[in-house]
């Protein structure tokens, strides 16, 4: 039976050649390249210096090892502009992470670059404040934006940058559109990229399934393997599936500014707002 996950980008999952697996969301290998090339764009532009050092908390999850290789790759390739020089990697659902940052902190690093989930990324983050760090530029991977993250720590999240799969402020009409769909149904405004993934994954279900004329299993697996949704809401507005069943749209980079804001930073043509960099001090 054909299963499409709009929640999944472990590289793992699609590296086992199963027939029958699709992802609507880009590899997180990707999501890591995409976070060292947009602070590539910062070097280029002149807001931070070349030769910076990064310092690395990782999941102790396949989604953190595919994070941390993005980072890795684009570094290797990229010489001058960065030097990893800490990582380290952390088990989900922790409470205590001072060991961890106390590392971190000896490292001496510039950058701080966590991969972690939702409730991680609020604990962690509180210990780094209580910490009394700062650097020029920190991600929690994947995690920035959310209201949760707000609401349990103010504007001790300002500044902190995310790569996420999708973003409500795309300036795409079929965007617009779903946000007030949304709104309507819900009486909310989309706060992750999850339902824009799952709206797409099922419409280019449907399309397949017209495509293949039939519902036939194996028919409608063929046709997920060759349908495009051209007009995605996803990064790029193309949803199709490559040769493992994963897709590969763009990641946008989204940073929290004061006021509760968030603007798209990354990339230009998608931006709603200039990347503040290197965070200030207060």
């Amino acid at each position: 039976t054909p299963w499409i996950t709009p929640g999944a980008a472990a590289s793992t999952i699609f590296n086992h050649g199963y027939q029958y697996a699709f992802g609507a969301l880009s590899p997180t290998n990707i999501l890591g390249s995409t976070t060292a090339e947009f602070l590539g764009s910062l070097v280029d532009q002149g807001k931070l210096k070349k030769g910076l050092k990064i310092a690395l908390a990782l999941e102790n999850t396949d989604h953190g090892v595919d994070y941390g290789n993005g980072i890795k790759q684009w570094v290797d390739a990229h010489p001058g502009y960065f030097t990893v020089v800490f990582s380290e990697n952390f088990e989900l659902g922790g409470t205590d992470f001072s060991g961890l940052l106390q590392k971190v902190k000896s490292a001496h690093a510039d950058i701080f670059l966590a991969d972690a989930h939702l409730q991680d990324y609020i604990t962690m983050h509180r210990q780094y404040i209580q910490s009394g760090m700062h650097h020029q530029m920190i991600s929690y991977g994947a995690r920035g934006p959310e209201a949760d993250a707000r609401k349990a720590l103010g504007d001790a999240v300002d500044y902190i940058f995310a790569g996420i799969w999708w973003s409500k402020n795309l300036p795409y009409p079929q965007v617009k559109k779903f946000n007030a769909d949304y709104k309507e149904a819900t009486g909310h405004d989309p706060d992750s990229y999850y339902p824009a993934t799952a709206y797409d994954a099922a419409r280019i279900l449907a399309q397949a399934i017209e495509q293949a004329g039939t519902l036939n299993k194996t028919a409608i697996r063929d046709a997920l393997r060759t349908t495009e949704l051209k007009d995605s809401l996803l990064p790029g507005q193309v949803l199709k599936f490559g040769p493992n069943g994963q897709t590969n749209t763009p990641f946008v980079i989204v940073q929290n500014k004061p006021g509760a804001k968030t603007d798209i930073v990354y990339p230009k043509d998608a931006a709603t707002g200039e990347a503040i960099a290197p965070i200030p001090t207060k």
